[in-house]
């Protein structure tokens, strides 16, 4: 028998504070015994705090940024990296989708949920800036536009 190619977790983690039930602690060894089994890792990041916030007339578009951005925070705090970064909603919220420029949209809350928490080596590295071009001291002492100097030469 093959076993499991991953094991995803999908974690309420808004019960983690309203009902003191789990906590990042106990994720993250999850997933520590998925490594010692050679498993892959997956968790899945929501904005868990949204519907509650919904029905308090709190919720709205940048709930759900700030939600996932926060579990990411939580879960870094424990030293949690998972092997996939798993990134849904099916809560209503964001409203939008794209543009990835737009405020709380959810192609913008995964650009910066990514920039902030995907280990860098898993995104296509960037072109490295190029250095600043060097200007040549000029051995002339000419000035630009002025006659050339009288030759010695003859």
């Amino acid at each position: 028998m093959r076993g499991l190619d991953f094991y995803r977790l999908d974690v309420n983690w808004a019960t983690f504070v309203m009902r003191n039930e789990g906590s990042w602690k106990e994720v993250r060894e999850l997933e520590r015994h998925c490594r010692e089994k050679k498993i892959p890792f997956s968790l899945i990041y929501w904005a868990a705090e949204y519907p509650a916030l919904r029905q308090k007339s709190i919720g709205d578009d940048a709930t759900w940024h700030v939600g996932i951005m926060q579990q990411g925070y939580d879960y870094a705090m424990v030293d949690g990296a998972p092997d996939q970064y798993v990134i849904e909603s099916w809560v209503g919220a964001p409203s939008s989708s794209v543009p990835e420029t737009a405020d709380f949209s959810f192609t913008r809350s995964v650009r910066d949920f990514v920039r902030t928490f995907v280990v860098r080596e898993h995104i296509a590295p960037q072109a490295p800036p190029l250095p600043p071009k060097k200007v040549r001291p000029t051995t002339s002492r000419a000035t630009p536009g002025a006659p050339n100097p009288p030759s010695d030469a003859k």
